[in-house]
């Protein structure tokens, strides 16, 4: 399960947001594309490391914004871990119960007489 990083790749982008809004940076279009790009392809790659230092730096560099309040998102991180992982078990146990599904149909038609 270190694909389906749901919550991981939500985080990234609204703490990259939140930052650009708190230092008034104008993000513009590419720049989201870009938040959203590197928050997806990170969260990909990051259920081996902990806390999320690296990701978010990697984010805010993308878009151009300032890394300085991080020590502000890192007092509250413990809170959104938790949320993230909630997240992140719900997308797995829903991908679970769908392939389940999908699994049981086909298995009726090749059964069936």
């Amino acid at each position: 399960a270190t694909i389906n990083m749901d919550g991981n790749s939500v985080y990234y982008s609204l703490a990259a947001v939140f930052f650009a809004q708190l230092f008034g940076v104008d993000i513009g279009p590419a720049g989201y594309a870009a938040i959203v790009l590197t928050a997806t392809v990170g969260s990909i790659g990051q259920a081996g490391v902990p806390g999320p230092t690296l990701l978010v730096v990697a984010v805010l560099m993308a878009a151009n914004i300032p890394v300085i309040g991080l020590p502000l998102l890192f007092g509250v991180d413990r809170l959104f871990d938790m949320l993230r992982t909630a997240v992140n078990i719900t997308g797995d146990s829903s991908c679970a119960v769908i392939m389940e599904g999908i699994n049981r149909s086909e298995n009726r038609k090749t059964n069936a007489p």
